[in-house]
């Protein structure tokens, strides 16, 4: 019995570390898409959605406020830079 618990107990230890780092890449595509964007580098439209997916998800798992607040301004952001992008398609 006691080495069925200690299994059960690493097998949950190992999800949770997989959730927690794939909210850590959630919120890295968010913030950096968002910076290269800032920066005036290009990022392509499937890559421009991604992003903002990544950015719900990270949203969804931030703890902290501070957290929050970078993931909606690098929302804004991605938003921003989708617009253009389709503001130049129509006026081309």
């Amino acid at each position: 019995m006691p080495r069925m618990v200690i299994i059960i107990t690493m097998i949950l230890a190992r999800l949770a570390g997989s959730e927690a780092m794939a909210a850590d890449n959630n919120l890295s595509v968010c913030l950096d898409t968002a910076t290269k964007l800032e920066a005036g580098g290009f990022v392509d439209e499937k890559k421009l959605i991604a992003a903002h997916r990544a950015c719900e998800r990270a949203n969804v798992g931030a703890r902290d406020a501070a957290t929050r607040m970078k993931v909606g301004v690098a929302v804004a952001t991605i938003d921003d830079g989708y617009r253009q992008r389709a503001a130049s398609h129509h006026s081309n």
